[in-house]
């Protein structure tokens, strides 16, 4: 059967990044926010993404502290139900990081994890935090009811995205995100102040006609990973990610 491995380094003790995944506090700050259940050997945690009814249950079949977590799938999307999942943490002491190796297993039919398919991922997140650059437009009437239709059909995740992707309502978008657990792709990072002074000076030197110089500032912005965009009235910054 088919697996997905995937290996993280986490700049924290070993025993805090086990309490992030091995109970419900620690779960809810970082995977979806409404995390319910029994975290015990042999507990049921349920993981839900905004709508009534969770939409994975995982069995705890495994819990050793500061080493390991392992669940089994009992309920959620048919390809998910039967699999395990498993979080096991080595400590690094030279590097000072808590390498955290995750195991999804038991998959019934192989997954795409390929460089192309998770180009594509980052290619598609990239296309959603472009709607919040730009003003935000109403969705349609029916819009939220089409999406619940796509979840409901055994949670059809490409389905539900692509009803997302049509969108250019900011607070509808956010909320569907929530849904997913994707919710930080909505966050809008302030600009600090040393770029922020960069943009006022570059709005200066455009006004004094000095063109040259506004290109370098807009370089210097774009070199700390920001975007300046030129609006009617001012301009915006966005970070570059």
């Amino acid at each position: 059967m088919a697996d997905i491995r995937h290996r993280v380094g986490i700049a924290a003790p070993a025993e805090r990044v086990y309490q992030a995944l091995a109970t419900t506090d620690g779960l809810s700050g970082w995977w979806t926010r409404d995390v319910q259940g029994d975290s015990r050997m042999g507990g049921k945690l349920e993981f839900y993404f905004g709508q009534p009814e969770p939409a994975a249950v995982m069995e705890v079949t495994d819990l050793v502290p500061g080493r390991r977590v392992g669940w089994r799938c009992v309920q959620g999307p048919d390809e998910w139900v039967g699999t395990s999942l498993a979080f096991d943490l080595t400590t690094s002491e030279e590097i000072g990081e808590t390498a955290v190796r995750f195991t999804h297993a038991d998959w019934r039919n192989p997954i795409d994890f390929s460089l192309e398919s998770m180009a594509q991922a980052a290619a598609q997140a990239e296309g959603l935090r472009e709607v919040f650059r730009g003003p935000s437009e109403p969705a349609p009437v029916g819009a939220w009811e089409r999406l619940a239709g796509a979840l409901e059909d055994d949670f059809n995740t490409p389905a539900a995205l692509a009803v997302v992707h049509e969108w250019r309502d900011h607070d509808l978008i956010r909320r569907a995100l929530e849904v997913f657990g994707l919710g930080s792709l909505g966050d809008q990072e302030a600009a600090p102040a040393e770029i922020v002074d960069l943009a006022e000076r570059r709005v200066a030197a455009r006004l004094e006609r000095d063109f040259d110089l506004a290109d370098s500032l807009r370089d210097e912005i774009e070199a700390a990973g920001w975007e300046m965009r030129d609006e009617p009235g001012g301009y915006r910054l966005f970070t570059r990610r």
